[in-house]
């Protein structure tokens, strides 16, 4: 047992004990390193030093990142829905992506790649270049994708929309 928590065994510190020892040697064939020149706490600690009101915040922000990854997930796995007539377009499942659009209120449709090899992407526009709504037909699959973006089409060549597309 040590009696001084960063001492040697007779109570000496440390660095005394191996000066003493340094000298000792070759003298006495002591060339052995001193037991008390391990310590019992290390030198450098890994751990943050956070008082108790930084370690609340702590806990708080990871229950918060978790809670709004479960939130995220929950929401993005919600199908979307659209319901195409001769009036309007519309689309339901996801918040902030839902829309409802009359036809007379869109001026063109334009047919758009954001990046190479993204899927095709419709943008509705209205009066002077706004932006009324954006979809992708194919995140719905190919199947329904295909006939989304032709019902999409047939009711914009009814109405008389110019359909602008990227090639």
């Amino acid at each position: 047992m040590l009696s001084h928590p960063e001492g040697c065994e007779d109570g000496s510190s440390p660095g005394a004990r191996l000066r003493r020892s340094a000298g000792q040697v070759g003298s006495r064939g002591n060339d052995r390193i001193p037991l008390c020149f391990h310590r019992r706490r290390p030198f450098v600690s890994f751990t943050p030093a956070v008082d108790i009101y930084g370690r609340i915040f702590l806990w708080m922000f990871a229950a918060l990142l978790i809670a709004f990854s479960c939130l995220i997930a929950i929401a993005s796995s919600r199908r979307r829905t659209f319901e195409l007539d001769d009036e309007r377009i519309r689309c339901t499942g996801r918040p902030r992506a839902n829309f409802d659009v009359a036809w007379k209120d869109v001026t063109r449709i334009e047919i758009l790649r954001y990046r190479r090899g993204a899927p095709l992407a419709y943008v509705l526009r209205g009066p002077n270049g706004a932006i009324l709504a954006t979809f992708s037909p194919g995140e719905l699959g190919a199947a329904a994708g295909e006939s989304l973006a032709l019902a999409v089409e047939k009711n914009a060549h009814n109405v008389g929309l110019p359909i602008v597309r990227p090639y």
